[in-house]
């Protein structure tokens, strides 16, 4: 199957001598941006769902928040408070 991507669906050229994309490759273009976009959205779907996971099983997906590290074995470490940074953390969020 022979891919094409056109960029623009008209240009100048076009315009003078009227010529446009077939029916057939519109078609095809509108079918591929649905599936982009199905990709997409599933594949956000997915991210989430993985996210959640982890926040079940009670780690955190990510860094730490200030004040926390993480602890633990590799890929499934915990944000415990960091003994070190947590008084400035503290302090900054009392300052008015």
């Amino acid at each position: 199957m022979k891919t094409v991507i056109y960029t623009r669906v008209s240009s100048r050229g076009q315009e003078e001598t009227g010529y446009s994309l077939p029916a057939q490759e519109k078609l095809n273009w509108g079918i591929r941006i649905i599936l982009a976009k199905n990709y997409i959205e599933n594949l956000s779907e997915e991210i989430k769902k993985g996210q959640m996971e982890k926040i079940v099983q009670g780690w955190l997906p990510g860094t730490p928040p200030r004040g926390y590290k993480l602890v633990g074995q590799e890929k499934h470490k915990i944000a415990v408070i960091d003994d070190k940074k947590a008084p400035l953390v503290i302090f900054f969020f009392q300052l008015k």
